[in-house]
């Protein structure tokens, strides 16, 4: 089984074989200012959340959304970048592989534009599941598991 995630601070999205959901961070570990004991303390439980995720669903493989740098949130994006770390870490522990797919290359797949909107990348993973997503997160993550189920390397 190939367990698929949208890496979010505040919101995760995930999908595995047809299910789907987010992950939603506690408000008290989002709320501004951001102060280095609070990115801390996210840090261990989105560790803590993800690891236990994939140790209950024991996936195969892992695939996510890779990681950018915009260059007018450079905190945030480093916060991104060291959640995907905790995703790895978590990932290796349980000796499970994982990929990264870019955000373009998932947007021109999913919708024939690489810059697609949110709302594209929403309506199409309703059409790949014939579910009701209205989060961004969830979607971009079943859609990136509808891609991996099309052009992924399976490791035996």
């Amino acid at each position: 089984m190939v367990l698929a995630f949208d890496l979010g601070l505040r919101r995760t999205g995930w999908c595995g074989n047809e299910d789907h959901g987010v992950i939603v961070s506690p408000n008290r570990l989002s709320a501004s200012p951001m102060t280095n004991l609070k990115r801390e303390a996210r840090l261990e439980w989105w560790a803590d959340v993800l690891y236990h995720t994939m140790f209950a669903l024991e996936p195969d493989e892992v695939t996510v959304e890779a990681p950018f740098m915009h260059p007018k949130n450079v905190s945030g994006a480093i916060d991104l970048i060291m959640l995907h770390g905790v995703l790895r870490a978590a990932a290796a522990r349980l000796n499970v592989p994982i990929h990264a797919v870019e955000n373009k290359t998932l947007k021109k797949w999913a919708t024939g534009r690489g810059n697609a909107p949110k709302p594209d990348m929403i309506a199409r993973a309703c059409e790949l599941t014939g579910d009701t997503i209205t989060d961004d997160n969830e979607a971009d993550a079943t859609v990136l598991w509808h891609y991996w189920q099309a052009n992924g390397v399976y490791l035996s």
